[in-house]
């Protein structure tokens, strides 16, 4: 999160470059015309590429809106940083996402449930499974929060391993997670042997204490 951040904060300051630039417009010639045309070029693309990188798209929509709407030049430029600078307000502030992590919570609830009503009728093997899969989907938010490379496509394991490292969760933490991975590892491929409702009941509460 904090690299989106600098970043925003980077592309807001040259904007103000950019800005004075359209300013002298007609003023602009030769290679000071190509030079402001190119970091133009280059400064519409990296907002682009921040906001999407971010998942911002309501943010990356109102840019779109600008520059299909407005006409190149220095007040293009101010409407499209002022996005900027609100985008970053929302980062810093942790309001950006938080719906879409409350929907989760909500999905994980049902889950949960479902879970819960499959152990209490014996069926321990798939109530393990959706066990992990609230568990494994509770630790991609957490590592898309953290800002984690990769957290669409790791493995929980490998989740749990990236948070423990970036500080997010300490070892005592790291390692619970670790074992409540391995029991929904074993449900998943069907060994009832390797784990018992014991170990389900232990994910299902860990779950509703922590991804809820």
């Amino acid at each position: 999160m904090k690299k989106i951040i600098d970043f925003l904060d980077r592309l807001i300051g040259e904007s103000y470059v950019l800005r004075n630039q359209a300013s002298r417009g007609a003023f602009l010639k030769g290679d000071d015309l190509f030079t402001h045309i190119q970091m133009r070029t280059r400064w519409l693309r990296s907002c682009d590429d921040v906001l999407s990188y971010a998942g911002l798209s309501d943010y990356l929509e109102q840019v779109a809106r600008i520059r299909l709407d407005g006409v190149p030049g220095a007040p293009e430029i101010a409407e499209i940083a002022g996005v900027l600078e609100s985008a970053r307000d929302a980062l810093q502030q942790g309001f950006v996402g938080k719906i879409r992590y409350l929907l989760h919570a909500e999905l994980f609830n049902s889950v949960l449930d479902q879970a819960g009503g499959l152990l209490e009728t014996g069926h321990k093997i798939p109530a393990g499974v959706l066990g992990r899969i609230v568990i494994e989907g509770w630790l991609r938010d957490q590592a898309e929060k953290a800002g984690i490379a990769g957290w669409e496509a790791e493995k929980a394991s490998s989740l749990n391993e990236n948070l423990k490292k970036a500080g997010v969760f300490p070892v005592p933490k790291w390692r619970h997670i670790q074992s409540l991975i391995d029991v929904g590892n074993s449900a998943a491929h069907g060994k009832d042997a390797e784990f018992s409702e014991e170990d389900v009941k232990r994910m299902i509460a860990f779950a509703q204490t922590n991804c809820l």
